[in-house]
């Protein structure tokens, strides 16, 4: 009786085995589409490289098991693309979405050996040799003054580096993409207050005094004074962006003779 029993129960497992295995055989996927938002000509190249490893993980595989696991990981090695969707089209085709993320900054490499570049969010991108944007061949917002270090896709600097990035990321946005106006960052001095200065395009400078406090306000005031300028007045001087308590304090000087 035992022994009916057990052929009876290895009958089932491997009715249903094969039945599983019959199923995974139908639904087994044979196409990854890439949809893809891209700015440059070299992130074009790098999607068919990027699609080759997917096929390479992916095709055969069965489409009741496959998640969006691995191409996370693909994904990684490829730091100027960013996963927007993943999604199963029955029967057997992956359709995954990317997106390029534009470069923004430049900032030296410790070593003198070129740059790296930042994304909006302050993410490394990738190592340039020059500060060039690789869209349009154009400088990136240069950042100077500071230590710098990378640890993964994440950059790594002294106490002046996030004061430095959460200023510009208010910039970017109020300006509709900061590299319009501003061409470098630089570091003026650390104590007894944190000072940066701004290049902009037409040569007025912008001073700006803590700008880990009131970040928000002080980016917007300054935006503000700054487009209020004749484009003579552009052509020189500075803006000083200053104030510590509810309200920060904007004011143009017609000479740049900043002190702190």
């Amino acid at each position: 009786m035992r022994r009916k029993i057990l052929v009876i129960c290895l009958t089932v497992v491997l009715f249903l085995s094969a039945a599983v295995l019959g199923v995974s055989a139908v639904f087994r996927v044979k196409s990854v589409v890439i949809e893809k938002s891209t700015v440059s000509e070299a992130a074009s190249k790098e999607a068919v490289a990027f699609q080759k490893r997917l096929e390479d993980a992916y095709l055969k595989d069965s489409m009741l098991f496959v998640d969006s696991s691995e191409v996370e990981e693909i994904i990684k090695d490829f730091p100027y693309f960013r996963l927007t969707g993943f999604r199963k089209e029955q029967p057997n085709k992956i359709v995954i979405s990317i997106a390029e993320d534009a470069e923004v900054y430049s900032v030296a490499k410790a070593d003198g050996t070129g740059y790296y570049q930042l994304g909006a969010d302050g993410s490394v991108l990738g190592v340039s040799e020059t500060p060039k944007n690789r869209l349009d061949g154009k400088n990136n917002v240069v950042f100077s003054g500071f230590n710098v270090s990378v640890d993964g896709a994440q950059l790594i600097g002294d106490a002046c580096y996030l004061p430095i990035m959460g200023f510009c990321r208010e910039l970017d946005v109020l300006f509709g993409g900061i590299r319009r106006n501003v061409q470098s960052v630089s570091v003026y001095n650390r104590t007894p207050s944190m000072v940066f200065v701004l290049e902009m395009f037409e040569s007025v400078k912008m001073y700006v005094v803590e700008p880990s406090t009131l970040t928000k306000e002080k980016a917007e005031m300054a935006v503000d004074k700054y487009l209020s300028l004749s484009d003579e007045q552009k052509l020189q001087g500075c803006i000083v962006v200053s104030g510590s308590g509810n309200e920060p304090i904007v004011v143009y000087n017609p000479v740049d003779d900043f002190s702190s």
